[in-house]
């Protein structure tokens, strides 16, 4: 792009937004002039003196600017901000971009001398997320968006036969490979026309083929390509790729990465609830993870991302059969009571030691409704010869859920727990959800599970789950 632009006479200058991100706006802006002369080769007289420019920072960028353009000969000067993500409202890791007006004062500025020098200065931004000249208002502020509609948003398209075929050729130079034209056609298919899955495919060709002692140069055809693919499927080699896709949306991008899941998991009435929901599937689409087939259908470019998806998030399809979510509720009640039961020992174990985590235990049991019909003697004698994990083992599967609840909430026991489950009283509420449902999943009856049930349900069983992954007691 450089070199297209410098036949023209026109100068691109590259600002990483990855530096702009540390820095003030009005720093950012002196940043920006101190790297434009630093590029174009001119020396810049006033670099150290940037105590000067923040205290006048429209009027000096403007002077300093005007005068690179006169010392370059009156050349357009087009700038490209790349990753722009990293200065914009609402998405930014640093606060004063994320919350404060550093992204509107600096835009204002940028957007003012622009209009002012269309003929001799421009810009363009690059990055993943076009949140920055999407939303016409900046944030709880409600100003207005400097960039709002004022540049045309465009996305990188997938690869199509012939660039495929450009660059698997030269690829294959160095490994003594070339690739039948049906092949890159078929290739750019399989692979949704992205660069990077493409090239890692030819790596595992090269790969398979030193393994399985093909002799060189040669030719990939049809036959040797779908073996490599099925090869390279089974083998999971994009499953590291796929999951730095949904890292990536899970942490900047959340709302893309709800409707992607609700997609694959056909919970359509999801996606149509959600304000502005054609803003997040147009970002998706222009990802190339997802095509649109009718108004509301989509299809997946990769089948595996879609079936990671449905893996990783099996307990959020809503279409279920009554079996299936007792399926689910049978599941998730048994890891809860699981994890409930490794909970209570540790921290009984840890506190108390083995003798008084015993007692405890026992003290509980005797005052639930399953072990009051035994006098005293009796019920120490039914548990006098079993150890204190054995305890455990040995209650009754049904009231097991309800013994560890009560244990945890008493009083002189909450403590022990509180940094797990805080606040209390939220505790009680959903585990008391769950048990209601453990209770109908041990006795299941011929009427229907409701949604407004199951979705409460879910809603308490996902309360228990995330503090057990803030406690790192099960992996996300």
């Amino acid at each position: 792009m450089q070199r297209i632009l410098s036949k023209e006479g026109k100068e691109l200058l590259l600002i990483d937004c990855n530096q702009l991100e540390h820095l003030k706006w009005e720093r950012a802006l002196h940043y920006i002039v101190c790297e434009s002369y630093k590029q174009l080769k001119i020396n810049y007289p006033y670099k150290e003196n940037y105590i000067e420019f923040i205290e006048n920072p429209a009027i000096r960028f403007e002077e300093d600017m005007q005068e690179l353009t006169n010392l370059s000969n009156n050349k357009l000067i087009l700038i490209m901000f790349d990753e722009i993500e990293r200065i914009s409202f609402e998405i930014a890791d640093k606060e004063h971009w994320r919350k404060d007006g550093d992204f509107i004062y600096f835009w204002r500025i940028i957007k003012t001398y622009f209009q002012k020098n269309s003929n001799t200065f421009s810009f363009i931004i690059a990055g993943t997320n076009p949140k920055a000249i999407e939303s016409p208002i900046v944030g709880q502020s409600e100003s207005d968006n400097p960039l709002f509609e004022q540049l045309e948003i465009k996305y990188l398209d997938p690869f199509t036969k012939d660039d495929t075929e450009n660059m698997i050729n030269r690829l294959g130079v160095y490994m003594q490979l070339s690739f039948d034209e049906e092949v890159c056609m078929q290739m750019t298919r399989d692979f949704g026309g992205q660069p990077f899955v493409i090239r890692k495919f030819c790596s595992y060709v090269n790969s398979y083929l030193k393994e399985k002692n093909y002799k060189k140069p040669r030719k990939i055809e049809h036959a040797l390509y779908n073996s490599i693919k099925n090869d390279f499927n089974k083998a999971g080699k994009l499953n590291s790729y796929f999951d730095m896709i949904i890292n990536v949306l899970k942490k900047n991008y959340q709302k893309e990465y709800d409707i992607l899941v609700n997609i694959a998991l056909e919970n359509y009435y999801e996606i149509e609830s959600l304000k502005n929901k054609d803003t997040y599937i147009s970002h998706l689409i222009g990802y190339g993870l997802i095509e649109r087939k009718e108004e509301m259908l989509f299809d997946f470019k990769y089948e595996t991302l879609k079936n990671h998806l449905i893996s990783e998030n099996k307990f959020k399809k809503e279409d279920k059969t009554d079996e299936e979510k007792l399926n689910e509720i049978n599941k998730r009640v048994r890891n809860a009571e699981f994890k409930l039961q490794e909970i209570v020992k540790n921290r009984l174990m840890k506190e108390l030691g083995r003798d008084k985590a015993k007692k405890c235990i026992l003290d509980t049991l005797k005052t639930s409704n399953h072990y009051k019909k035994m006098d005293y003697y009796g019920f120490k004698e039914y548990f006098n010869n079993y150890t204190f994990e054995e305890i455990f083992e040995k209650s009754d599967v049904e009231t097991l859920l309800s013994t560890l609840i009560y244990l945890i909430i008493k009083p002189i026991n909450w403590p022990m727990f509180k940094d797990y489950f805080e606040p209390k009283n939220e505790f009680e509420m959903h585990m008391n959800t769950i048990k209601a449902m453990r209770n109908r999943e041990a006795h299941p009856k011929k009427e229907r599970i409701d949604i407004n049930t199951f979705k409460g349900f879910r809603a308490s069983m996902d309360w228990f789950e995330d503090r057990l992954i803030k406690n790192k007691l099960i992996n996300t």
